[in-house]
């Protein structure tokens, strides 16, 4: 799967999806690449190895000597190194695997301008208005912050030192990205400061920091574990290393704020994938996802930001990744319609007759993809236009400089992500993946009913899923 950051520009159209895919996504291409192999029974053992080995070796008999096969813990999957399309082949026809998915790699993330703190001296926490949005106050000012449950976020690398991230846990955090550190360095990413990995990790547990901002649930312990580069690359076989890892060392949520969509006919033009690539890499997702639920994790996912309507006849050849894979609670974002009154979007906080519950035009959507919202931010042009983001950590340093606004659906999952370690928190224990995913439904307010005139009805949608969550509810909950 072409794994990327999500952006704060619509990259594509549902009626050019395929061709702008090919443009936008271009993954390396060698003689031999890297592939998650999948086990029929869920275990992947030595005797399965072997049978694997011998295979490949059959394929190209004494050519390149024994292939690297690394078991990912206990789960049924994976992940081989520089096998050739024939091995792959070869390894695809073993009895007892399922599934042969190839891990591609994206070159380039386009760039994009975040926001920073500048003349505006007001304090950062009074311009988070997705704070308001989500009732956090009414949960924290009850006791509870997140207290005893763990939450990996898996991104790209961390400002580790950094004050919203305090505390973090050094010995589980580590990165699966070969030679890179987990540290944020901007010589890596074109000379960029912005880590997406920081920004996304201060808004879900971000600590209270005075002067800056709140995160969700600044007292859940976290981890932190680098799945992409810091240039914005990455590997479908990192990922899904980070989600068996995470879930191995007893994490209660994962955070992907990861997206890509696939044309389930496969890349026509490009030739990169095919229709059999992308069964295989939802297999294995899922996968994934079914030992983490196994283990007691949840997995929290972003829909992406490419504007697309899954349930549209124009996009019923398409697939997102791994929002859509069954077990994962898929996040669309929502923000401030405008703040003040007269279309002046500059006065904060936002004003009492100011709706935060807009739907981002960036948003992915579906029935397949969507189980709630959150704020994620909204789009819009003007000098005063960031303060519709959501504001976190995202650089290095100790003050203003460090925190930035930014928009899409990766604040919207690590919204969700913040409440659901709010609710294991408040538990006091392990809570399963299901009766957690009823609760944070039940800790959601529907759109109907908060006045926004973009749902036409009440209850589920396929734009806001269940609701719009809100971590004041937890105050109310019984788990």
């Amino acid at each position: 799967m072409l794994l990327g950051l999500l952006l704060t520009t619509v990259l594509c159209s549902c009626s050019s999806t395929r061709a702008v895919q090919n443009e936008s996504r271009k993954v390396d291409q060698t003689d031999t690449e890297t592939y998650i192999l999948l086990a029929a029974d869920h275990t992947f053992d030595a005797a399965l190895e072997d049978k694997v080995q011998t295979a490949i070796d059959e394929a190209a008999p004494g050519s390149r000597g024994r292939r690297t096969i690394a078991k990912l813990a206990r789960s049924g999957l994976a992940v081989a190194e520089n096998l050739s399309a024939e091995e792959a082949q070869s390894a695809r026809k073993v009895p007892g695997i399922a599934a042969v998915a190839k891990s591609f790699h994206l070159s380039r993330l386009p760039r994009r301008k975040v926001q920073q703190p500048t003349g505006n001296r007001k304090a950062l926490s009074l311009q988070q208005w997705a704070v308001s949005a989500i009732d956090l106050a009414r949960s924290h000012s009850a006791g509870h912050k997140g207290g005893g449950a763990r939450v990996a976020v898996l991104d790209t690398g961390f400002y580790t030192r950094h004050r919203s991230l305090a505390g973090y846990d050094v010995a589980a955090s580590k990165s699966l990205v070969p030679g890179e550190d987990l540290n944020f360095n901007k010589s890596r990413s074109g000379g960029e400061r912005f880590s997406h990995g920081t920004h996304v990790a201060s808004v879900s547990t971000g600590r209270t920091v005075q002067g800056g901002t709140v995160g969700v649930a600044p007292e859940a312990q976290l981890v932190l574990i680098k799945t992409l580069a810091d240039s914005g690359e990455g590997q479908d076989a990192w990922t899904i290393a980070g989600i068996i890892y995470a879930a191995s060392i007893g994490v209660d949520v994962i955070n992907l704020s990861q997206s890509a969509v696939f044309d389930t006919r496969g890349d026509s033009s490009g030739g990169t994938y095919t229709s059999r690539d992308v069964t295989a890499l939802r297999r294995v997702y899922a996968e994934a996802v079914r030992f983490a639920a196994a283990q007691g994790a949840v997995v929290v996912a972003s829909t992406g930001n490419e504007f697309i309507d899954f349930d549209s006849e124009a996009a019923k050849f398409l697939v997102q990744l791994p929002a859509s894979v069954p077990g994962v609670i898929g996040v669309t974002g929502t923000g401030p319609f405008c703040f003040g009154q007269g279309g002046e979007c500059a006065a904060v906080p936002p004003q009492p007759d100011t709706s935060l519950d807009h739907f981002g035009a960036y948003n992915n959507y579906g029935s397949t993809i969507t189980d709630l919202s959150a704020p994620g931010g909204i789009e819009a042009i003007g000098d005063q236009a960031h303060l519709l983001g959501v504001v976190a950590a995202c650089c290095p340093g100790t003050g203003r400089s460090s925190y930035g606004w930014e928009v899409g659906t990766s604040q919207a999952a690590a919204h969700v992500t913040g409440v659901a370690a709010l609710l294991v928190g408040k538990a006091g224990r392990r809570v399963t993946p299901s009766e957690l995913k009823r609760a944070l439904a039940a800790c959601s307010d529907d759109p109907v009913a908060t006045g926004d005139y973009q749902e036409d009805e009440p209850g589920y949608d396929s734009k806001y899923g269940v609701g719009r969550i809100n971590a004041g509810k937890v105050a109310d909950i019984v788990l």
